[in-house]
């Protein structure tokens, strides 16, 4: 086929291919080695109309009829014959069977059967996912998945056991549209829609990392007692919850390190406290003492902290909360990358915690959002301590994407303490840190304080290559030599920034502007007032070395990505970009990686007659006025 020559058994006699077919009915050795092909066209240009098999040999027993047949159809021939038969009027089929169109269509024809409609889409290609059957069996043969329903698997079973429902998946297919253009999407689109089906209704717990629990001992406390308090804060529709408060409970370790002596924490559904002191071990804390300060209800200034309180009426579920990333590395994989290269062989990963005692009520399916550690699924629930054992079966819960980061701490309310809004920059760093294993002040190799004498003898030689560099573009010297003293510059605050850790900030220099000023004078007299101020000004100029530049650009870049919405550039600076982003991040179009091209979604179309309605009457207003011109 592949040289688009005829076969030696293409003119067989209908008495030796009946011959062959019969060894082929009946399995033996000779029929296995044969298969039977249809007569198109072998030197075709299309490789699907190259005289196609139609019909092959097969041993294995069929799941219905046993090893009563040998002899099955293809997918090719067998798929129009049962669509047309079957009453379909429209044949769904992604862009990869194009080719086969023709193909489809050419056994219709000859079969003289009703011919259905083909509507060809995309297909859905994901990130940092294989979508092929034998590539994911190949996980299962391995043993690198749990079956055909794990968590990492983009199979409806493994997202529907992550924690994906019915409702978001249909959301977010009907949002795709039927798309012609080939679109590879990242996994936070699909939880992004699951993520708005499930939070208005999941109840919120508390689980407390259990290699992480720092007790908080409350002086003032009375004897354990119970309050009911609602499991969502803007639903109360979910219903209430216990919640136990005592002298004794327990925060996470990465709050309790955010914390000093005379700090005021608020308890989340209880009330203020007051830090009296600490018990530390280096950088980790082991004990917090505080005192209850009910009577104080200024919640606005204060840390809110989720907490669990230990109490023997209701003792903490034991749980496990596992944590699942992408089972492929590589975002997106070409035909010709090997697969096995780029697996993830870590990518599943299990924390122990103290949970919620209210967890001891969900059943297999249930969705709970645990507070700052975002949503989760009962994938097994928890069972009590048994008989025969004496111990208790754990409860576990399988995260949940949701297309944000794990929300903190913050200061600004329950409401918004649960989404993680509101902390200070300087504590959300600081969280950062130590998440990712840093203790205070860590940096990597020791570095000496800015005042030290190295670091002062090379901040004064600094300061001397500095003013030679503005000496040299003072007095109009050649760029080469400007060059050559700016590179030594720049290595010297480099060297500065790996002995102290620190960027060099920089100094008065009032010499230097005097003598600038100076100069400008002299030449203002010389060439006169004019182009004296035009020097004068140039002096005023602030220079901005390279490594200056570079810095003012990753701060304003830091800004830029700090924005709510994320956006890179200023309506007033770039209005058609940033009308681009706009569409594109607020998911007003269907797909836009084809250049100059955006489909709009239903709900987007109303902004695109507002902006046709603006171009038409600028359009018009232009065309008046080039009338009256002429």
């Amino acid at each position: 086929r592949e040289e688009r020559v005829p076969s030696k058994n293409r003119e067989n006699s209908i008495e030796r291919n009946l011959e062959l077919w019969r060894e082929m009915v009946s399995g033996s050795n000779r029929g296995l080695e044969c298969c039977l092909r249809v007569k198109m066209d072998y030197a075709s240009d299309n490789g699907c109309l190259r005289d196609p098999t139609i019909y092959r040999c097969r041993l294995e027993p069929h799941t219905c009829t046993g090893t009563k047949y040998k002899v099955y159809p293809t997918y090719d021939f067998s798929c129009p014959i049962v669509d047309s038969v079957e009453g379909v009027t429209h044949t769904l089929r992604t862009m990869e069977y194009h080719d086969r169109d023709e193909q489809y269509y050419w056994f219709i024809e000859q079969l003289g059967l009703r011919k259905p409609y083909i509507w060809e889409y995309s297909r859905l290609n994901l990130q940092n996912t294989v979508l092929s059957k034998r590539k994911l069996t190949w996980f299962v043969d391995e043993g690198m998945v749990d079956g055909w329903d794990d968590p990492r698997f983009p199979t409806v079973r493994g997202i529907l056991r992550r924690g994906m429902t019915v409702e978001g998946l249909r959301q977010f297919i009907a949002a795709q549209g039927s798309s012609k253009a080939t679109v590879v999407m990242e996994w936070d689109k699909i939880w992004a829609f699951n993520r708005k089906v499930i939070d208005p209704v999941s109840p919120r717990y508390t689980a407390i990392d259990k290699a992480d629990a720092v007790p908080f001992l409350l002086s003032g406390a009375s004897e354990p007692f119970c309050k009911e308090v609602a499991k969502h804060p803007k639903n109360p529709d979910v219903g209430t919850k216990p919640t136990w408060c005592s002298p004794t409970v327990w925060i996470e370790q990465v709050d309790a390190v955010l914390l000093k002596e005379g700090d005021v924490v608020t308890l989340i559904n209880w009330g203020n406290t007051v830090i009296e002191s600490m018990t530390k071990d280096g950088d980790k804390v082991k004990s917090i003492n505080a005192k209850l300060d009910l009577e104080n209800k200024n919640f606005r200034d204060s840390i809110k902290l989720t907490w669990l309180g230990e109490t023997d009426e209701a003792a903490f579920i034991p749980c496990k909360c596992i944590y699942y990333e992408h089972i492929i590395t590589k975002p997106v994989l070409t035909k010709d990358d090997d697969f096995k290269k780029y697996v993830n062989r870590n990518s599943k990963r299990e924390v122990d915690s103290l949970g919620d005692p209210c967890l001891a009520s969900l059943k297999k399916g249930d969705i709970v959002q645990l507070q700052r550690k975002g949503f989760f699924i009962c994938d097994r629930p928890h069972v009590p301590v048994s008989i025969h054992t004496s111990v208790a079966a754990p409860c576990y819960l399988i995260a949940i994407p949701d297309s944000k980061s794990a929300p903190t701490t913050t200061t600004s309310g329950a409401a918004t303490s649960e989404k993680g809004k509101g902390r200070p920059k300087t504590e959300k760093k600081k969280v950062e840190e130590v998440k990712a294993g840093k203790g205070a002040g860590e940096s990597g190799s020791a570095k000496v304080p800015p005042d030290s004498p190295a670091a002062l003898e090379l901040k004064g030689k600094i300061d001397e290559q500095g003013q030679k560099v503005r000496q040299l573009k003072g007095e109009g010297a050649e760029k080469s030599a400007v060059d050559a003293a700016v590179a030594v510059l720049l290595g010297l605050k480099a060297k500065y920034k790996d002995l102290t850790g620190e960027d060099l900030a920089g100094g008065k220099r009032p010499a230097a502007k005097e003598k600038g000023k100076e100069k400008g004078k002299e030449k203002g007299k010389e060439k006169g007032k004019e182009k004296g101020k035009e020097s004068q000004a140039k002096k005023k100029v602030k220079v901005e070395e390279p490594a200056a530049a570079a810095a003012a650009s990753e701060s304003a870049a830091d800004a830029k990505k700090s924005t709510r919405l994320g956006m890179e550039v200023k309506k007033e600076e770039n209005f058609g970009e940033w009308y681009s982003q706009v569409i594109k991040k607020a998911e007003m179009v269907e797909y836009y990686d084809v250049s100059g091209c955006y489909i709009l979604r239903p709900w987007s179309y109303s902004i695109w007659e507002s902006i046709k309605a603006f171009f038409d009457s600028e359009i018009k207003k232009r065309a008046s006025r080039d009338r009256k011109s002429g």
